[in-house]
């Protein structure tokens, strides 16, 4: 009898990991991190998984920020599930197949983070999305050499944001390349930061599963991104350059040589005032087609957000505004309203009305859940947050 009520409680519980909701975004908000440090998740996230300015700098030190004592006895595992609803899908127009796995590290001399999805999009065997391995031990710590599947220098907003769709601009098509500003790529960069700044540079090739870590082909486009940015890690604005130089093999032979330039201004929302985000960027494609003509491309974002109640971050609002130019004849339009929702610690929701010229509005939900797998880890004070806020 008793062994029927336990398979009933693990078909519960699997139930609840399988149905209830996660990641929004390739690179997740870390709930062991929270876990690990006795911290509610807004010491790092104005509403997660967006980071605010403490967040951001412990983002840009490969999580060399972090206290490894502090990390002892936490289980360095957690899973994450989401469900996805958009209303211009084909059936199901609702996806509850998204189930992830991560591992963080958090060592002395190196950290790593590592994402692989069970099942996306209902499909069982997803992408190997991320799994990079940092050392932290150059210049006092302030130097990282990174080595892995990562997204490529950028800022934290490119990979780490509440809204559900993602930023156009900087993944914006043109010809037969993306421009792969801040994606998920296969290489090696080197990252200098500290509490006032960051700069960063390296090389990456394919965006693809396991088997992109040792294709570096002639069919990958390839290149370098750098990223260079200023904001202290207890001050609420930051601001920064972004650029990606690549060469993309075109499908009927040549090669694309391509520049992309970016700048942005982000602030963090504080007491009456509502959180900006202005994004500009402009790109050179010298033969992005087989036509051989090139093409000028540039776009923008601009989105304002605050939450609800002011001080909390259980309710967020944002509106979004965004242009796309690929320079070879398409421009386009976005505008975007978001609402989302802290349920309860782990669970949150997400809402967006989606706008893009030519086409009538549309309408997308997400749930999000995420947990670590087992124990309490150690709870106590992030010590090197404490003692800057103590200097504000």
């Amino acid at each position: 009898m008793h062994r029927r009520y336990y398979i009933v409680a693990l078909a519960l519980a699997l139930g609840l990991i399988f149905f209830a909701p996660a990641g929004i975004r390739r690179s997740d908000a870390m709930p062991v991190f929270a876990q690990a440090y006795g911290l509610d998740c807004k010491v790092c996230h104005t509403m997660v998984p967006a980071l605010n300015a403490y967040g951001r700098y412990v983002q840009r030190s490969m999580y060399g920020a972090l206290d490894p004592e502090q990390y002892k006895g936490t289980f360095p595992f957690w899973i994450g599930e989401q469900v996805n609803y958009d209303s211009t899908s084909d059936s199901p127009k609702a996806q509850f197949g998204n189930l992830a796995a991560h591992y963080v590290g958090v060592y002395p001399a190196w950290t790593s983070h590592v994402q692989q999805w069970i099942m996306q999009n209902n499909d069982t065997g997803g992408p190997f999305d991320t799994g990079w391995v940092s050392y932290n031990n150059l210049f006092k710590q302030s130097g990282h050499i990174v080595i892995g599947k990562m997204p490529t220098p950028g800022p934290s907003f490119l990979s780490m944001w509440f809204d559900i769709a993602g930023f156009n601009p900087p993944a914006m098509t043109i010809g037969e390349h993306a421009e792969l500003v801040g994606a998920n790529r296969w290489g090696a960069k080197f990252n200098y930061s500290n509490t006032k700044m960051v700069g960063e540079a390296g090389y990456y090739g394919s965006t693809g599963d396991l088997n992109g870590a040792t294709d570096w082909s002639n069919n990958n486009d390839k290149g370098v991104a750098y990223h260079l940015a200023f904001g202290n890690a207890t001050k609420p604005v930051v601001g920064g350059i972004v650029g990606n130089f690549g060469s993309f093999p075109l499908a009927e032979g040549g090669v694309d040589r391509y520049g992309v330039f970016g700048a942005y201004i982000q602030a963090d929302p504080g007491g009456i005032f509502p959180g900006a985000l202005v994004y500009w960027q402009n790109g050179n494609d010298g033969n992005p087609t087989a036509s051989g003509v090139g093409a000028h491309s540039n776009g923008y974002t601009a989105e304002l957000f605050a939450p609800v109640i002011a001080h909390k971050d259980d309710i967020m609002v944002s509106v979004r505004r965004e242009m796309t130019n690929d320079g070879l004849g398409t421009i386009t339009q976005y505008g975007y309203a978001n609402l989302s929702v802290k349920i309860y610690k782990y669970l949150r929701a997400y809402g967006q009305i989606t706008s893009t010229s030519g086409s009538t509005p549309t309408y997308q939900y997400m749930l999000w859940w995420t947990t670590p797998l087992v124990g309490k880890g150690m709870p106590g004070p992030l010590s090197q947050y404490n003692q800057m806020n103590a200097r504000r």
